[in-house]
């Protein structure tokens, strides 16, 4: 009986000891997708910066990175990551409209004219209005 006692100790251990290694060898990108789920967007920069750091194109990342800062109300920022994301993704129109949306807040209105103008051709700039400022 001690010895299985003594058994079921160490696996306890053991488990407890994988599962505290496995959420310290989390890729910063799903780390910071974790902290995205949870609303803690502050604390979600900083893993979806190095995974950006680790690769560039992660489009899923500055995504993610974008829209905390758009959540933070840093819509510079938010500005910076959307329209790096329309030079990667250049047939997403989201991008260009939450790009344009950052831009109005930001009082950008040349550049909210350009950013329309340079969607991909199956969207419609009336739409994007409608979008960015409905009536």
């Amino acid at each position: 009986m001690k010895f299985r006692s003594s058994l079921l100790n160490k696996l306890f251990f053991l488990s407890i000891l994988l599962i505290s290694f496995s959420s310290f060898c989390q890729s910063p990108y799903k780390k910071g997708k974790r902290l995205i789920a949870s609303k803690n967007y502050s604390e979600a920069i900083e893993p979806l910066t190095k995974a950006l750091e680790e690769k560039p194109e992660n489009s899923k990342a500055l995504f993610m990175r974008g829209d905390a800062y758009w959540k933070l109300k840093e819509y510079g920022k938010s500005a910076e990551d959307f329209k790096k994301l329309t030079q990667i993704k250049s047939k997403e129109k989201t991008f260009y409209i939450r790009l344009a949306e950052c831009y109005v807040i930001l009082n950008r209105h040349a550049d909210v004219v350009v950013t329309l103008q340079t969607l991909p051709k199956y969207y419609k700039i009336p739409e994007a209005l409608r979008i960015i400022a409905p009536a």
